[in-house]
């Protein structure tokens, strides 16, 4: 395992091995403590409110794009009784589907 002596060291044999395009300082330090503190490099888990799209509503908009896969996020939307904002997501985050113009 690597021993960590400075953040400029490290940004030293960072740039050495994968060229000029490497962290910077703060962000190795940073990182660093993170490590230390967790026990992992993944960042931290965020306040705020968590996501209420469920697998029934997921389920439902899935359902509704095999009966007709060219729907729209509007009428998808309007026939599984949700907002269109969340109908997008779903379909984009969750079932990986595109737009097409």
């Amino acid at each position: 395992m690597a021993k960590f002596d400075s953040a400029t060291v490290v940004q030293r044999k960072l740039r050495v091995e994968f060229g000029i395009n490497t962290p910077g300082l703060t962000c190795i330090k940073d990182t660093f403590e993170r490590f230390c503190e967790t026990g992992t490099v993944e960042d931290r888990e965020r306040s705020g409110r968590p996501s209420s799209i469920s697998e029934e509503t997921i389920d439902k908009v899935s359902d509704a794009l095999k009966d007709k896969p060219q729907s729209s996020v509007r009428s998808v939307a309007t026939d599984c009784s949700i907002p269109p904002t969340t109908a997008h997501r779903i379909m984009t985050e969750y079932l990986a589907l595109k737009s097409y113009k």
